[in-house]
């Protein structure tokens, strides 16, 4: 069997084309991204494709399965573009499935795609998926569906599953989650039993979660079962709450109503210092919880983990900013294939513990430079003196390395805030006529320097060369 996953190199693709690799009945699988990873698997090759333009007929011709997984969650502020990857890029993936002749089409839903329901008691995958108005994840899940729905009945010798996981974790998935949900502004090496005091109790909010190798087996199950059709949910037990948030962490959970909590999140969320939109906290209110019978019974699968496993796991990655060799899941504040040539705002790739020669430092004198290890830094020379700090402003998340020095300050490109690379510590707030309102930066200031002023990194010139010591 020819299996295409589309959208292979993130959080589940990668656990799912590692699963299908390893299955006899599997002869070959194409792993579809936007960017090629490096990673090497036995019977899978890499295809380069959006799946907003390319010719995704040419990519499904003589395929016995398409498992669609691609779907963007970033850039959330630009909701032309989400909606674009996330219903009319579904679209073109169920369509050229459909014409292709190919014979399982499987879909990546979500728990998302669910109208309110209760949390008191479980649904079944009758509920309707109308999906929750605040949530555009939640819209686009549910609207994905009514188009998926369109090409099943259309098609009626297509076999069409659709899988409705919970919230997906893993322990290597933990740099995208990051970067997607948290930003920089979250210190997560502090993510460690009893470091953190307390974690806010919203009242009101539990979801269901599962491990990426769990619901990994769940769409391999769904691609070779025959008798695999229409929707299963799946999670693992038990649900989780905030409670158990600040269970696994040894923290005190401090109940916050839930008025105040999406206050907070919308405000934050407004003025740029955090990247998730209230309506994930809307999605953790509302969404029911799930009944899993039908694939446990049907499929017969059934998770190793618990969801509160998969959440430990992920919170020990998050500490330690775990990372995959694909683009999504890399490490460092901006995940992106290397390049070759030096300008400034190109991304170097460190050799080792050496990162940049001095004499290839650009005019502004600091770089992106890309480490296995620390992800992508900040380098360059202040007054003769080397430097490595964190790679994303507190501000507004530019890439510092693309910046310049003033004044020995790293300056950011962006609203010009400024860092001093020796401690890491934010020097001076945004600046123009909007973000250098006296007020405004230095809030912003202040909030940076207590909560995440910049990681700085050990360093040398040995040789001319800049290196991590």
């Amino acid at each position: 069997m020819h299996v295409v996953v589309v959208g292979a190199t993130g959080n589940v693709g990668l656990a799912l084309v590692r699963d299908l690799s390893a299955q006899p009945a599997v002869t070959r699988v194409t792993g579809v991204a936007r960017r090629r990873p490096g990673l090497v698997l036995e019977k899978v090759t890499w295809a380069t494709a959006d799946i907003l333009d390319a010719d995704l007929d040419a990519l499904f011709t003589g395929v016995d399965a398409v498992v669609h997984l691609a779907w963007a969650i970033q850039p959330a502020r630009d909701r032309a573009r989400t909606r674009a990857i996330n219903v009319d890029g579904s679209r073109r993936v169920f369509a050229a499935a459909a014409r292709a002749g190919v014979g399982v089409l499987v879909h990546a839903s979500s728990v998302g795609a669910y109208s309110p329901g209760p949390h008191d008691r479980r649904v079944d995958e009758t509920w309707p998926t109308d999906g929750i108005a605040s949530s555009f994840y939640s819209v686009d899940k549910a609207a994905a569906e009514r188009e998926l729905d369109a090409v099943a009945a259309a098609n009626p010798e297509l076999r069409v599953v659709r899988l409705r996981p919970g919230i997906v974790m893993q322990r290597e998935a933990a740099e995208e989650i990051r970067r997607l949900f948290l930003g920089p502004l979250v210190p997560t090496r502090l993510l460690r039993r009893g470091l953190v005091p307390v974690v806010p109790d919203v009242g009101g909010v539990a979801f269901q979660a599962v491990h990426a190798d769990d619901l990994a087996v769940a769409y391999r199950l769904a691609v070779l079962d025959p008798g695999a059709r229409g929707a299963y949910n799946v999670a693992a037990e038990e649900p989780l709450t905030l409670r158990s948030v600040a269970r696994a962490l040894r923290a005190l959970p401090v109940p916050v109503p839930a008025a105040v909590a999406r206050a907070a999140a919308a405000v934050s969320w407004r003025l740029r210092l955090q990247p998730t939109p209230p309506g994930w906290l809307d999605l953790g209110l509302d969404a029911p919880l799930m009944d899993t019978t039908r694939i446990r019974e049907e499929l017969g699968w059934a998770p190793r983990r618990s969801a509160a496993d998969a959440l430990a796991e992920l919170l020990a990655g998050l500490r330690d900013r775990a990372a995959a060799d694909t683009p999504p899941l890399a490490a460092g504040d901006g995940a992106g294939g290397p390049v070759e040539a030096l300008g400034h705002g190109t991304v170097v790739e460190a050799r080792g513990a050496r990162l940049i020669a001095v004499a290839d430092l650009p005019a502004a004198g600091v770089c992106q430079v890309r480490t296995t290890e620390h992800g992508v830094l900040a380098v360059g020379l202040a007054d003769g003196v080397p430097f490595a700090v964190s790679n994303v402003c507190r501000h507004q998340f530019a890439k510092l390395g693309r910046g310049q020095l003033r004044d020995g300050c790293l300056e950011c490109p962006l609203h010009r805030a400024r860092y001093d690379v020796r401690t890491g510590e934010m020097v001076a707030g945004p600046q123009g006529r909007v973000f250098g309102v006296a007020p405004y930066a230095q809030a912003v200031k202040a909030a940076a320097n207590a909560v995440a002023p910049l990681e700085t990194f050990p360093v040398a010139v040995r040789d001319g060369v800049i290196v991590l010591t």
